[in-house]
């Protein structure tokens, strides 16, 4: 790939600015918070943003630190919202330009990819093997080295400007880096602490110059994460394809897969990925078991494959039970008004709608049928819309 010149003017177009804003203010974040003080003076904040690009004089702001559990404690930091419209702007120019940098097999964070394109394809390549091997990174985005995203970045990007500001993007993490995750755990949301101070190379201290050196960590909730963690591992990719010549493999994020034959080869296969990982990207893999059966069944995405049937794995189940108990719980909680309910009903239909758009994609008929009938808040209101039609014939057609 020839390395990419001449972009910066058409990521802080204004046609390219309010575009992001649109996008970054879809699926209802108009309505609340942030989102809504952002979208009622929307052409103010656009200009203002468009002016400071051009002038180089634009500065990424703090984060926002909070906990999620799902299904065990995850630290996000979510960038404020004009920083995210940035965010989505360099995200949007750069990475369809580098799509092409990807193997076929990378699904993860692409257009026309996706979890149901990678879990059709690892059924496929789990029906035409014995073996398989699943490998995934130890804390993946917490571990990927500033140094070595951008030295990669270097590698396709000359536009000097839009380099730049990348490399700000990445660098306004230092200060999670060096302190981690703040507050009571216990607590959902926490902030940072009134003195302290984010580190940047580009803030007025010279000292913060230094500390960017050997920083890793990137956070969970910036679109640009996920597009550098891509090309991150994109690099353990070329050496499946190109070096080791794995015919199977597959890649969402840090979930691998590779399948094969014998088991020899897969032994040899996971010991140099290893090797690789640790040496020329700083992550470690989590320890297997090494290769297992294909009709042992395979994890992978939320289901456990088998050669002919998709079963949802016992931890998706759990989370939704986790979930719609809670629902369940404040709904039926005394002194929960009438407009609190609805509202409640309106987030019970949107998470009950995806988990069964997810799960369709295995043979789950019987278990939804289950989970739906044990929550009358779900079936009452008519919210799980379901039917047997909705099972994937490519799957159903095995069975």
């Amino acid at each position: 790939m020839k390395p990419l010149w001449n972009l910066y003017d058409e990521v802080v177009s204004l046609m390219n600015l309010f575009q992001a804003a649109k996008l970054t203010l879809s699926n209802g974040r108009r309505y609340y918070g942030e989102g809504a003080r952002f979208q009622f003076d929307v052409e103010r904040e656009v200009f203002r943003l468009h002016e400071q690009l051009m002038r180089g004089t634009y500065r990424h702001g703090r984060y926002r630190l909070f906990e999620i559990w799902d299904p065990k404690p995850r630290k996000i930091a979510a960038a404020s919202f004009r920083d995210r419209v940035v965010h989505h702007a360099v995200h949007d120019v750069v990475e369809p330009r580098m799509d092409g940098l990807f193997i076929y097999d990378s699904y993860a964070c692409r257009k026309g990819k996706g979890t149901h394109a990678a879990l059709d394809r690892a059924h496929s390549f789990l029906r035409a093997n014995r073996y398989a091997l699943h490998l995934d990174v130890e804390n993946y985005f917490q571990n990927i080295d500033h140094d070595k995203l951008k030295a990669l970045l270097r590698r396709y990007i000359a536009d000097v400007r839009v380099m730049a500001l990348l490399e700000q993007i990445i660098d306004s993490t230092v200060y999670l880096a060096r302190n981690g995750f703040k507050g009571d755990p216990k607590k959902r949301v926490s902030k940072m602490a009134e003195g302290d101070r984010q580190l940047s190379l580009f803030g007025e201290d010279e000292a913060a110059r230094d500390v960017t050196c050997g920083v890793k960590g990137l956070p969970l909730g910036n679109l640009t994460s996920q597009f550098f963690a891509n090309l991150y591992l994109n690099e353990l990719d070329q050496y499946a394809k190109h070096t080791l010549k794995v015919r199977y493999y597959l890649r969402y994020m840090d979930d691998m897969l590779l399948f094969g034959i014998e088991k020899t080869a897969l032994n040899e296969w996971e010991r140099v990925f290893r090797q690789f990982a640790a040496r020329e990207l700083g992550l470690q893999m989590h320890p297997t078991g090494g290769p297992v059966p294909v009709t042992a069944g395979v994890g992978f995405l939320g289901f456990r494959l088998f050669p002919n049937r998709r079963k949802l794995k016992r931890t998706s189940v759990a989370r939704f039970i986790r979930r719609m108990n809670d629902y369940t719980g404040r709904y039926f909680e005394h002194g929960t008004g009438r407009e609190d309910k609805a509202e409640l009903l309106a987030v019970v239909r949107r998470s009950t709608r995806s988990f069964n758009a997810h799960a369709e994609y295995g043979n789950t008929y019987r278990i939804r049928r289950v989970l739906y009938d044990r929550f009358p808040i779900i079936n009452q209101y008519g919210l799980a819309g379901m039917r047997p039609s909705h099972e994937r014939a490519a799957i159903t057609a095995h069975n």
